[in-house]
Formats: structure tokens, C-alpha cells, sequence
């Protein structure tokens, strides 16, 4: 119920700032009357709405190399140092400690002994570049720096859950980074939220203002679109959806726009095989002659390998990005926070398990609102230039399906017997037999047996080509399978029905009605 009522908060302030937009009190085709002096400060971290400590933080924003613009620079070195910069942190409890009301800043866990943590000396948090305390010290700034520009903005955080970030969190099986994850909790609801970074070295995360912009940016989209899940199925398990990529995408949106750089990671990637000094994870504009389009990752090949939502939400941002530039073209920097704005709200609008044509119908909308509908050939146009048609034909012919059942047993293997208290997945072969490409095909698992407890309730696809097919089990790994739980009182023998339904943006959804033999 206190989700519930959070929910109504956020969509009711959103709705309020899009409607005074162009009616009543309105300041025009132009958008609300803001301080763009004021969010210009809470933008670059110089200004914070709550009470300001008296202890700085002395830290090089966002990271070595573009602080310095040198691609090769190192933690140490005395380029990087000259480059420390001091900067104030808002709503500490104490002003030799970070830990604020909301936010807990840790290494390790919430247990870490407080020797281990980041400690003023005579009013200044300021540590060595490779010292995990320099790490958590980013972390404040960064996070805090993001939760006052965004609230400036109008975007309220929800924060009725402590959040907690582990800058050096312990590795989990053979994963020892560079990785970060957030987590909102939603199936944890007596947990705090949490932040994880993964890796140490000359090329740690935790020294990046980006890892936790970008991971804050994940809290963000949950913020602002009132918790509506859209990418819930996500959360829930899922393999790949467009939720997910929209997700990643306004997330690294985030880390780009408050430094006001098109691109993620140049700091981290130092550390991975494959990328060159100074090149970044994500860019939000095309290097050299590649033109990033929809098709180019939008497709299921027969492995499961794409689509992937870093791929897609890559290709997203460009859209982003593309969008911001043209507010700038028209009002300068000021434009940027125009387009934040608009980027925002468009989330407010999404709801639960939103694909990427919904986003595209919320940013028109929310330009609509805001700035009556003067942006509408923009979005239209970047969305339509990516390959993302707007019209679309239609599939016709049925998808050829098929569904195999399997238990899961003790030892996390796949059986064909599925007994009481067992996981089940649902393996499905799909196959488009139209001459027309179905767009963005997902499978959702529906019960009406409250002894089949759909868990992992929807999977995404991606794009079938004419004539392409997929196989779930065999091809694709049984962890993109829709599941459920059987309850473990269901007595043996018995019979549960279940329903999948396929679905796709251009076509009508098919129905396939089943029966699990315990």
C-alpha cells in the first residue's frame, strides 16, 4: 500500500508539470520557467538543496581521463593530481563520516568496521586515487550530485528505503569485475536498496563518477516512473526485454548529460581486452563511418546472443542524444536541461513492461505537453533515421509454436518429469512463417491455477525475421524460458493449466492453452 500511495505522488507531480506546460499558468510553447542558472549549478555538483557540510571532498570528476582529455592517464600520476578538484557534500549526519539519512556507504557491507571507511581530517575527505576511501568519497559526490539535479529538475527520488553502495563488493563466483549492478529491491521489499561495484586495480570502477551516475541512473528510472516496473519482467528474470534496454539506456543517459559528454566508461574499459585507450563501453554517437540502425540489433539470431540490451540501449541513446542536441541547436546549453526534462517526464509516463515503441509515443506526448508538440518531427524523424519505423505492416499468418514443458530438479537440472514444489520451464520453438518481419516478440506465461505460480512470467525475442525461427532448449538456453513454481501441497497426479500467449507490436497475440501432467 505504501507503494501504492508513492506511486500516485510521483504520477500525480508529473502529470501536473506536464499540464502546466501549455494551459492555464503556462509559460508557452517554451516549457515551465526554470532556473536554469540554478540547475546549471546543481548540474556540475556546485550547489546542493540540503544542508551543506563543512568537510570537501577533493576528487578528479568524472575520472583521470577526461579530467586531464590525456587517453593514457594514470591514478597516479601527476597529471591526474593536478587535476583534484574540491567539492561539497550535503546532509551528512556527521561531517567526518558519509553515511547521510538515505544513503550508506560501504566496501565491503553495511558491517564494515568504520576503520576501514572514508574519514575527514581537518574538514577534507582526501585520499589517494587507488584508496577504496576514495572510492566511497566519488560515490557520495556523485550520487548526491545526481539526486540534487534531478530533484531540482522537479523528479522526486524515492526514498522510502535506505540506499546502500558497496564500492568494493565481494566478487561472486568467477565474476571479479570491473561490474557494477543495482538493485531496486521490488521482491526484497524489507531490504535497502543497493548499489554494487565490482573491481579493483589501476582501472577500479569505484574511481569513475560514471559507474555510479550510470547505477543511479537505474534508481532514477524506477523513481520517476513511479515504480511502474517497466521493465518488470526484467526484475523478474528475464532474459531480454525492451523494458531492460530502455532501462540501460536512460541510465547511462543520466551519466551522460549531467557531464554533458556523449559516452560511458572510458575509464573502466582500460581494464577490458578489446578497447583502446580512451575508448569508452557506450558511446551516443556513431564512430567513423558505422551508423548504428535498429536491424543492425533488433533481431533474434538462433543462439540467443541478440538481441542484447546493451546493444539495443546503446542504439537508444543515439536517439537520446540526438534529441538533446537539437534543444541545444535551438537554446544553447540551457536546451540540454529542456531536453532532461523531456527525458524525464517521457519515463514518468511509462508503464509496466513498456517496449521501445511505447517510449517513443511518451516522448511525443511529453513534447506535446511540454513544449506543444514543437520537438514532434525530431523525435519522429532520429526514430525513424535508426530504423524504428513508425508505420508498420502487419503480420498476418499465425507463428508456427510449439511448447515443451521441464521440471527442474534439486540440482537445477532440466527433467521431463515435474513433480510438487519443482521449478518448471516452458522451452517454446517459434517460428514466422509471414513475409513481414514481427517486431519485438515476447512469450507470457498466464495461470488460472493458484498451484502454478508464474515467476519468470515473460521473455522478449527480439525482431523475427521472415521465415526465421527460434527454439527455447535447443539453441536458446533454457534461462531465456518463461517459469513457474509448482506449490509444493499440489498432489501428485494432478493436472495444472497454464497459457502462454505470444506477442509481437504488429500482429495480433496468439494463444496456446496447455496442461501439466505432475
Amino acid at each position: 500500500m505504501k507503494r501504492a500511495i508513492r506511486k500516485i505522488e510521483i504520477l500525480f507531480f508529473a502529470a501536473t508539470l506536464l499540464l502546466s506546460a501549455c494551459g492555464g499558468d503556462s509559460a508557452g510553447c517554451d516549457g515551465p520557467a526554470l532556473d536554469f542558472s540554478a540547475l546549471q549549478q546543481f548540474k556540475k555538483g556546485a550547489k546542493f538543496p540540503g544542508q551543506v557540510s563543512s568537510s570537501k571532498a577533493f576528487l578528479v570528476v568524472p575520472n583521470p581521463i577526461e579530467a586531464t582529455k590525456n587517453n593514457q592517464a594514470l591514478a597516479d600520476s601527476s597529471t591526474t593530481q593536478s587535476a583534484l578538484s574540491n567539492f561539497n557534500l550535503a546532509d551528512l549526519l556527521n561531517p567526518t563520516r558519509l553515511d547521510t539519512s538515505f544513503l550508506k556507504i560501504r566496501q565491503r557491507g553495511l558491517n564494515d568496521s568504520s576503520s576501514i571507511l572514508a574519514t575527514a581530517s581537518n574538514g577534507k575527505f582526501q585520499y589517494e586515487l587507488k584508496d577504496p576511501r576514495y572510492w566511497e568519497t566519488m560515490a557520495s559526490f556523485a550520487i548526491q550530485s545526481e539526486i540534487a539535479y534531478l530533484e531540482a529538475l522537479g523528479f522526486k527520488a524515492v526514498k522510502s528505503r535506505q540506499l546502500v553502495v558497496l564500492v568494493r563488493a565481494q566478487s561472486e563466483g568467477e565474476d571479479t569485475g570491473p561490474n557494477a549492478f543495482y538493485d531496486h529491491g521490488y521482491f526484497a521489499p524489507d531490504q535497502p536498496r543497493t548499489i554494487r561495484l565490482f573491481g579493483e586495480g589501476d582501472f577500479a570502477p569505484g574511481m569513475d563518477a560514471d559507474m555510479y551516475r550510470h547505477e543511479m541512473g537505474h534508481f532514477f528510472n524506477e523513481s520517476v516512473s513511479g515504480e511502474s516496473g517497466f521493465d518488470y519482467a526484467g526484475d523478474a528474470g528475464a532474459y531480454f526485454t525492451q523494458g531492460a534496454a530502455i532501462h540501460e539506456a536512460f541510465a547511462d543517459y543520466a551519466a551522460m548529460t549531467i557531464k554533458g559528454q556523449p559516452n560511458v566508461g572510458k575509464w573502466v574499459a582500460r581494464s577490458l581486452e578489446g578497447f583502446a585507450p580512451g575508448q569508452p563501453l557506450r558511446s551516443a554517437v556513431d564512430s567513423g563511418s558505422r551508423y548504428l540502425v535498429y536491424q543492425d540489433i533488433s533481431y533474434a539470431d538462433a543462439q540467443g546472443a541478440s538481441p542484447e540490451r546493451y546493444a539495443m540501449a546503446e542504439w537508444l541513446t543515439r536517439i537520446l542524444w540526438a534529441v538533446r542536441q537539437q534543444f541545444i541547436a535551438e537554446r544553447g546549453e540551457n536546451g540540454a536541461i529542456n531536453a532532461d526534462l523531456l527525458m524525464y517526464s517521457a519515463l514518468s509516463l511509462l508503464k509496466r513492461d513498456s517496449s521501445v515503441a511505447d517510449l517513443r509515443g511518451a516522448m511525443l506526448k511529453a513534447d506535446s505537453k511540454l513544449y506543444c508538440g514543437g520537438h514532434t518531427k525530431a523525435i519522429q524523424g532520429e526514430f525513424e533515421k535508426r530504423g524504428f519505423a513508425t508505420e508498420l505492416a502487419q503480420v498476418t499468418e499465425q507463428m508456427t509454436v510449439s511448447v515443451q514443458p521441464y521440471g527442474v530438479d534439486s540440482n537445477g537440472n532440466a527433467t521431463s518429469t515435474i513433480r510438487p514444489g519443482n521449478d518448471v520451464l516452458f522451452g517454446v520453438q517459434i517460428q514466422n512463417v509471414d513475409r513481414v518481419a514481427a517486431r519485438n516478440v515476447r512469450v507470457r506465461l498466464e495461470s488460472s491455477d493458484r498451484r502454478l505460480i508464474p515467476t519468470t512470467y515473460m521473455q522478449g525475442y527480439g525482431d523475427l525475421a521472415p521465415g526465421q525461427s527460434i527454439n527455447v532448449g535447443n539453441g536458446w538456453p533454457l534461462s531465456a524460458a518463461v517459469g513457474a513454481t509448482v506449490d509444493s501441497t499440489a498432489p501428485r497426479s494432478s493436472q495444472l493449466k497454464f497459457r502462454l500467449r505470444v506477442l509481437m507490436d504488429n500482429g495480433a497475440a496468439q494463444t496456446i492453452e496447455g496442461t501439466l501432467q505432475l
